[in-house]
């Protein structure tokens, strides 16, 4: 009766994880659109001044919401953390909160007249409540969690140093995270996670270019939300309570919002546009019976921008670095 019950938390769990890479409750009917389609729908094949303007602005606005979901979901789902957490009785799960901090540069177009790029200090706060559901399998006396489960919810908010950035955005997610195999005194943690994070809107300006100077100078990104499914492939092991963790994260982020430069207004997102990005991830950690504190560095790949891009010396295509500090404790 027990294994019965047991397999029916595994496969409810692997239900959940499904429905999170599904999109998860009130997803998009509509698939949103690549930043090259959406390019092309705002009329830079043209060549036209409005198109011009249309792919700095709206590259912009892709910057902007690829670098505060990064700053969301930057690194690992739970920070120094590789291995599920397992269930402390048969009927009592364990659980753990963290507490998060971390800095970043968001990178968009300049607001000034130069055009060019500007790199805008960020700073996130967030916590993370990870609740075991499963204990998993044990297919041999030295392995275990294989096929565990545990259940995540996040909450933070990022701030923008930067005052062409009307808003500092609150997110909020949801995840499961599958065990492969759980720390043991031979073998590391490995683990796989996957969140829905969701963020809120956010308005930006910054100089479009362009080579009429009697039209409008400044662009326009209105984000109204931005919706993101991320994933994590996480191997960790402690040795003597200092912990080495590294992972590779993919995220694709969903932006619907509008573009516009002076009297232009750009229909190019009807369905949203989207942005794919890779990370990877270390962190190095120390624990103290249910106490831990971990430092965790992040790689971003850069935006890849599409040739013929008016950017007006504007170039996402750089990678970025993001630092956290995190403590957790366990029960």
């Amino acid at each position: 009766m027990r294994t019965d019950a047991r397999s029916l938390r595994s496969i409810a769990a692997v239900a959940i994880l499904g429905a999170v890479l599904a999109g998860g409750p009130g997803a998009r009917a509509v698939v949103a659109q690549g930043l090259d389609d959406a390019l092309v729908a705002c009329g830079l094949a043209s060549s036209t001044e409005t198109g011009a303007a249309c792919g700095r602005t709206l590259t912009g606005m892709v910057a902007l919401g690829r670098g505060l979901s990064a700053s969301a979901t930057s690194g690992s789902h739970v920070i120094g953390s590789a291995s599920t957490l397992g269930k402390r009785f048969a009927s009592a799960p364990r659980w753990a909160l963290t507490g998060e901090v971390g800095l970043g540069r968001l990178h968009t177009p300049s607001a000034g007249v130069d055009g060019g790029g500007h790199r805008a200090r960020m700073l996130g706060l967030s916590s993370t409540l990870v609740v075991g559901l499963t204990e998993g399998f044990s297919p041999q006396p030295t392995v275990g969690g294989l096929f565990a489960i545990d259940l995540l919810g996040t909450l933070g908010r990022t701030w923008v140093d930067d005052p062409a950035v009307d808003t500092d955005p609150v997110h909020w997610g949801y995840g499961v995270r599958l065990g492969v195999l759980r720390e043991s005194f031979t073998l590391p943690g490995v683990s796989i996670s996957a969140m829905r994070v969701h963020q809120g809107g956010v308005s930006s300006t910054f100089q479009r270019g362009g080579a009429q100077p009697l039209t409008p100078s400044l662009g326009r990104a209105d984000i109204e939300s931005s919706v993101t499914t991320s994933v994590r492939a996480t191997v960790g092991k402690e040795f003597l309570a200092l912990g080495l963790l590294g992972g590779l994260g993919w995220d694709r982020t969903e932006l619907e919002g509008d573009a516009g430069s002076g009297v232009f207004a750009f229909e190019a997102l009807p369905d949203g546009v989207r942005d794919d990005r890779v990370s990877f991830f270390g962190s190095v950690s120390r624990t103290w019976l249910i106490a831990q504190m971990a430092l965790e560095v992040a790689y971003v790949r850069g935006l890849d921008l599409p040739a013929g891009v008016d950017a007006a010396g504007f170039d996402p295509s750089g990678g970025a670095w993001l630092v956290s500090l995190g403590t957790r404790l366990t029960f």
